[in-house]
């Protein structure tokens, strides 16, 4: 009993403890990216192998993410938040683990040499897994946030005085969120929201060309291209207020990227007749940049454009194409020079998908979600609705990737879990709550530690680009860690709700089961989870490439 008591009088420290972690968890993977970068194996960098690059790549989002929890916990305390006290424990638990198998990770780059005294490594090692001891089992902390979070524990807290570190938003996203709820308690009926759907199939031609009448739809693109020129905070707590509405679907996001290109890179006889009405919410795009035989290596394209005339001819398949059936416009890649290497020789273009040639044939998924499969034959294409040089198709993809890469899904987390808690709140085992269990709780907790990183991984991803910082791989390492957390965590959750998370029937039961489902592809939308891993390996801990 006196040791436990001990321990007990240590949880002060906790937070500190906490950051201390995160900074030896991340030294730890910096000292192992180094040396894979110059230690050769088979004639090659061992940093050259995904075996070794990819598992650094997702030690590094959690302890980059431990130590933005430290920072919220700070920030909660001095805000006074109902939370506070939970995210501390969180925090906490977070880096005991994180730190735990980021040196683990580490020590095992580093083979045979990391168990000698010879590397620094095993200090590492040693440190990473004794601090922790000194709280006590660190199991206990994730039982304490559990308690906090959902049976009302209460603790003390210090004062943290004054707080640099600032999460908020600011008032132009509480005004913009404020003003899409009134949008939709204004013009969105029960009979309009019984078809929502976060898929292509929620989309709803009424609400389009409404939210555009009211300059909602794009948000964030300047003022002189139409649209409302918010800040890239306000458009981020906007996305939140469209989940929020359940309003949230791919067909206006896909198209309003494939707008922005347009205005970049269009003639003028495309942005007249095609951005025009994109503008007034009349017509949507889809992307057409996935191959049967090519998948996320999109460069890899065959579908081919050849001259015709003053125009050109497109012949090729098109894999992946959700939206297409609704959609107006396919944004398209396609191979105008077959002899050049793999990513020369590409050229973009606006292909209408009314035009004769197009065939369109539905792909279903287990997911409720429709794609498509797209076949163009003989497709006759004005030379204006090419976007951007001949040949150089790949400066216009990137930019188009670059608009796509670094999206994260806390939006979906943050559903997932309301709808987990609503359920646990509302089943009885044994004469009880299912919120009442340990076990509930522990699971509940553990998931809004999720929810939370990914929410910042986003934030610092986007604070990034305001504040022109250089490229360090944050917006993959949000897109990444977000979409793998909402896989797992809706892999646990659906256990954890049984059997009534087996309903597919509307209700927060039947939403988990369809969260488990989407989460299978949101690891893949906009680049696999490999790739991205890849990207930060190669950005953040200065990697040498792993692709091909």
């Amino acid at each position: 009993m006196a040791l436990r008591d001990a321990s007990l009088r240590f949880r002060p420290c906790a937070a500190l403890l906490s950051a201390q972690l995160a900074g030896l968890g991340r030294e730890a993977v910096k000292l192992a990216a180094a040396y894979a970068s110059q230690r050769k194996q088979f004639g090659q960098f061992i940093g050259t192998f995904q075996a070794i690059s990819h598992p650094l790549a997702d030690r590094l989002s959690e302890v980059d993410g431990g130590k933005l929890l430290v920072w919220k916990a700070i920030r909660n305390i001095a805000d006074g938040a109902h939370e506070a006290a939970a995210t501390v424990s969180l925090a906490a638990w977070w880096n005991c683990d994180a730190a735990a198998k980021a040196v683990a990770q580490a020590l095992h780059t580093f083979g045979g040499y990391g168990l000698t005294t010879e590397y620094d490594i095993h200090l590492y090692n040693l440190r990473a897994k004794g601090w922790p001891l000194v709280l006590g089992d660190p199991q206990r902390l994730l039982e304490e946030a559990g308690r906090r979070l959902y049976a009302e524990e209460v603790a003390a807290l210090p004062d943290v005085g004054t707080v640099p570190i600032d999460f908020d938003l600011g008032d132009e996203a509480r005004a913009i969120a404020a003003e899409i709820e009134q949008f939709f308690a204004a013009n969105i009926t029960p009979q309009m929201r019984a078809k929502f759907h976060y898929s292509w199939e929620g989309y709803n031609p009424e609400i389009n060309r409404k939210l555009a009448a009211a300059k909602l739809l794009f948000l964030g693109w300047t003022q002189q291209m139409g649209g409302r020129g918010i800040t890239p905070y306000a458009r981020l707590a906007a996305m939140d207020a469209l989940e929020e509405q359940g309003y949230n679907n791919p067909a206006s996001n896909v198209t309003a990227m494939v707008g922005a290109i347009i205005h970049r890179f269009g003639s003028d006889e495309v942005k007249h007749d095609v951005l025009s009405k994109i503008l007034a919410g009349e017509v949507i795009c889809s992307l057409g940049y996935s191959e049967p035989g090519s998948g996320s290596d999109v460069f890899a394209a065959q579908c081919r454009a050849t001259r015709d005339g003053d125009g050109w001819r497109i012949d090729g398949t098109k894999m992946f194409t959700s939206g297409a059936n609704i959609s107006d416009y396919v944004f398209i890649l396609t191979r105008t020079d077959p002899d050049a290497p793999k990513h020369k020789g590409l050229t973009m273009f606006l292909a209408p998908l009314k035009a004769p040639g197009v065939t369109i044939q539905p792909v279903y998924t287990f997911q409720d979600e429709r794609t498509n499969i797209t076949f163009y034959d003989g497709v006759r294409l004005s030379d204006s609705y090419r976007l951007g040089p001949v040949n150089e198709g790949s400066k216009t993809m990137a930019a188009g990737l670059e608009l796509e890469h670094g999206g994260g899904f806390s939006k979906s987390q943050r559903a997932m879990l309301k709808a987990a808690v609503q359920v646990c709140g509302e089943t009885r085992f044994n004469g009880h709550r299912l919120i009442e269990e340990t076990q509930a709780q522990v699971r509940l907790a553990r998931v809004n530690a999720n929810l939370w990183v990914s929410d910042m991984l986003t934030f610092r991803s986007v604070w990034a680009s305001v504040e022109k910082k250089p490229n360090a791989g944050f917006g993959p390492m949000a897109k990444m860690f977000s979409s793998e957390r909402f896989l797992t965590d809706a892999r646990d959750l659906l256990d954890l709700t049984a059997p009534y998370s087996l309903m597919t029937q509307d209700g927060p039961a039947g939403f988990l089961n369809l969260c488990y489902r989407h989460s299978q592809a949101t690891t893949i939308y906009g680049g696999t989870s490999e790739v991205h891993r890849s990207m930060i390996a190669e950005r953040a801990l200065g990697m040498p490439r792993t692709r091909a």
